[in-house]
């Protein structure tokens, strides 16, 4: 490290910890030269803008905010999943589906990994609702990412999976997990056919309400919740209804 350091086992490092709630690491506290916090952690805008990020004020990320809109609205398939190495996915046979021949579908991004107990819990659910969706669906896929740590488990894991995956080992892997902002496995992130980002809480969406989710978007949701309620209230009032005798309502 080319700069300072608060010497090890210094009771001022537990002070500062304390003093700025520190939960995660990396962390990069930002203090002004007025000696205010500008910033409780940078460490984020850093990996992402780099030194574009300087001097983190709010006029500052403001802009770097405006810079990822346009970014975001000219997101397409191809600019996140097409490196100057690679144009393709593979499929079940290891044979290469080239990138373009997806585009115009519903796409998961599905981040897994063989080692990850809860990837394996959700992965049973995951195959009955991509198998509902394509009966209903063709123009949908999922692509597995994989956070396998050799091939052989690669190998395993993909085995049991009816969709396209990027390659083992394949450096697009850490792109995307940088991009979409992954912190944990499983993920999924729904891209629509524009290439836009629909939802990074797919995996969420498909555990409440499998298949019923596709296509994933805010007004298909909307209409989902709605759905659901109106349901409810169905039940409940034949709920009040099994509760009365004889023309006497009585309590349930």
């Amino acid at each position: 490290m080319p700069w300072l350091a608060v010497p090890f086992k210094d009771k001022c490092c537990e002070k500062l910890a304390r003093y700025f709630d520190l939960e995660t690491l990396p962390t990069v506290v930002v203090i002004g030269p007025d000696g205010k916090t500008l910033n409780p952690n940078v460490a984020e805008l850093i990996e992402e803008h780099g030194i574009e990020a300087y001097p983190f004020t709010p006029e500052k990320l403001a802009e770097l905010a405006e810079i990822e809109k346009a970014r975001l609205e000219a997101q397409t398939l191809e600019t996140i999943l097409v490196s100057e190495e690679s144009d393709f996915v593979i499929d079940k046979s290891g044979s290469k589906v080239l990138v373009s021949e997806l585009v115009g579908k519903n796409i998961l991004l599905y981040f897994s990994a063989h080692w990850c107990p809860p990837c394996r819990a959700f992965l049973p659910k995951l195959v009955k609702a991509y198998n509902e969706i394509k009966e209903k669906d063709n123009a949908f896929e999922i692509i597995f990412i994989s956070s396998d740590r050799d091939q052989s488990s690669f190998d395993e894991f993909f085995a049991g999976m009816p969709w396209l995956a990027l390659p083992f080992g394949d450096k697009r892997k850490s792109f995307l997990a940088r991009k979409f902002k992954i912190q944990g496995i499983p993920a999924a992130v729904a891209i629509g056919p524009s290439g836009r980002t629909v939802t990074k809480e797919a995996r969420q969406l498909i555990t409440a309400h499998g298949a019923d989710a596709y296509p994933f978007t805010e007004d298909h949701l909307k209409r989902l919740v709605e759905k659901a309620e109106e349901v409810a209230k169905e039940d409940e009032k034949k709920a009040e209804g099994s509760a009365c005798d004889g023309g006497h309502c009585r309590k349930a």
